[in-house]
């Protein structure tokens, strides 16, 4: 049909438009159309049954094809169960909420399912009874929601008031609510009536949020199912074991004979790359399910040396744009373009890198390299400019480093660096190198082209020059602080075979430095964006400038 002049398509489906869309984002898998928690497991383990906008025994009698409404027999067994406490939560008395005669029924504003559940992940927050545990080891991003819990974006702390004003619930049985989930075990069943709204894909965001606070996800009879209301959601589908979808990674940290120390499971959504700085053995298998996965991989040498990146090339892979290709490479040929840029580049970095002086109380004069920058007619010239600075630069480091015995500065030196300063200056750098590199993957950008370093056959290049930018500001100063607080000290080097390298607690030490700065929140541009998020819109503000023309201005960080 699309040969004969297009035609009209779909996506998703009327049920669950927007639950289908999110989930896989939220839990790795699309939930509304998958098997839940069979019925016996939870008859067997759960304590309290809440059964959250969702009419059972109405929507039971259908299904995807003919129903066998298998359903309805377990809801029977429920009723029956003395041990078991049911809610219902629905705006209306439902047929459900009629049958179950003897459960509590609570009746919130419609569309108030999602102020409703915020307002108890606050109660359970604040009173210290979610499960921190659960959180830390089972969860990822809770960093970035709970400052919109709190308030601290939008200076509304979404309390127990904050809910009952918007749900109608007085504030004394949403805890009482909260209080009766984490303290028993509890299945949340939802129905898909509250995602068919505007903002719909909020409710069961939200609900799974509220179930990992519970911290019973994957106990027996705890945790959450978006399908126990249709086509028999929760009936046992065969006698022997059902074996899941990779949707996780499992991580250890090991003992010099191999054994394993401790382990931890970490989602794949929750992965956007991979370093590996030990001896791993992978297969076809493992770098098919990373490439599906749009996982990029950084491989080091034993000497903490990088090597070498992969790159799914999948249908899932951003970075597939034939019309910014071309804008790129248009201004790449246009040297009028190329050198705006790269100018606006070296600008950047050093200002950015006076700056990092200045804190120190270190004084650089950075007129001299402007006004020459600013005379540059050509990338060579740009390029001298920014090694001409350079060498003032990291002359100035031995008044900002304290410990000069050990990491006096003296001359930059690489593959192999010549001495400590100049490994730990390298490593950092190929981090910093690395992260820009997977940003600009985000993006629509081709990383082979670059505007200040140049393109060549066995490189790719647009990275280095974003982390011009972005070295003085992330990775000069992580640095100067971890040098000058004695976190890394000469005693963190070892020399194997002539070359200078980290020890493995010095790389973990680095590694979570880096990390914690990279996951931390900047105010840029009126956004509150962490500083992957903050390097990833750099690329994009070159994309728009070589796109659509919107001035481009580099990051100075001050």
């Amino acid at each position: 049909m699309n040969l004969s002049g297009g035609f009209v398509g779909s996506l998703g489906d009327y049920s669950t438009g927007a639950s289908q869309i999110i989930m896989p984002h939220v839990v790795g898998s699309i939930e509304v159309y998958e098997q839940q928690t069979s019925w016996p497991v939870v008859l067997e383990n759960s304590k309290v049954v809440v059964i959250w906008g969702a009419n059972p025994l109405a929507t039971l009698r259908i299904a995807w094809t003919a129903t066998d409404e298998q359903g309805f027999k377990y809801f029977e067994e429920l009723k029956n169960k003395k041990d078991i406490k049911v809610i219902v939560i629905d705006p209306i008395r439902s047929e459900t909420a009629q049958y179950f005669d003897k459960a509590q029924w609570i009746a919130p504003v419609p569309n108030t399912d999602t102020a409703m559940m915020l307002g108890m992940m606050h109660y359970l927050y604040e009173s210290g009874k979610y499960d921190k545990e659960f959180i830390e080891n089972y969860t990822y991003g809770f960093d970035k929601f709970l400052p919109y819990l709190l308030g601290k974006t939008d200076n509304t702390p979404k309390n127990l008031e904050w809910a009952s004003k918007i749900c109608g619930i007085d504030k004394d049985t949403l805890k009482e609510l909260a209080d009766t989930f984490v303290s028993n075990r509890t299945m949340l069943m939802s129905g898909w009536g509250m995602q068919r709204a505007h903002h719909g894909e909020q409710p069961h965001w939200a609900m799974v949020t509220l179930a990992a606070m519970i911290g019973q996800i994957g106990l027996p009879g705890g945790g959450f199912g978006l399908s126990y209301h249709y086509s028999n959601g929760g009936a046992p589908t065969c006698k022997g074991a059902v074996i899941g979808g990779v949707n996780s990674a499992s991580v250890g940290k090991f003992n010099d004979e191999g054994g394993i120390l401790t382990s931890k499971i970490l989602p794949i959504n929750a992965i956007d790359e991979i370093y590996i700085l030990a001896r791993v053995e992978l297969d076809t298998y493992a770098m098919a399910f990373l490439a599906d996965n749009n996982i990029l991989l950084h491989i080091f040498s034993a000497y903490q040396s990088f090597r070498g990146s992969f790159f799914p090339n999948t249908s899932n892979s951003v970075n597939k744009s034939g019309f910014v290709l071309l804008a790129q490479l248009r201004a790449f040929d246009d040297l009028s373009k190329r050198l705006f840029i790269a100018r606006e580049i070296t600008r950047a970095r050093i200002l950015n890198a006076a700056i990092n002086c200045k804190v120190y109380g270190v004084s650089l004069d950075t007129a001299p390299h402007l006004d020459a920058l600013a005379r540059a007619c050509d990338i060579a010239a740009v390029m001298a400019v920014e090694g001409g600075f350079a060498k003032w630069y990291f002359a100035a480091w031995n008044e900002i480093i304290e410990d000069q015995r050990s990491f006096k500065f003296t001359t930059r030196s690489k593959r192999p660096p010549a001495d400590k300063i100049n490994a730990l200056i390298s490593y950092v750098n190929t981090r910093i190198y690395n992260v820009c590199l997977s940003e600009i993957y985000k993006t629509e950008l081709d990383p082979r082209i670059g505007f200040l370093h140049e393109p060549n056959y066995r490189a790719l290049s647009l990275h280095l020059d974003l982390a011009e930018i972005f070295k003085p500001i992330l990775g000069d100063r992580l640095i100067f602080g971890m040098l000058n607080k004695r976190e890394i000290t000469a005693k963190d080097f070892e020399t194997d075979a002539g070359r200078i390298r980290f020890g493995r607690e010095a790389v973990q030490k680095i590694e979570l430095k880096m990390i914690e700065k990279l996951s931390s929140c900047a105010n840029v541009a009126g956004q509150s964006l962490t500083w992957r998020q903050i390097i990833r819109r750099e690329a994009n503000q070159i994309k728009k400038y070589v796109c659509e023309g919107v001035p481009y201005e580099g990051l100075v960080w001050r």
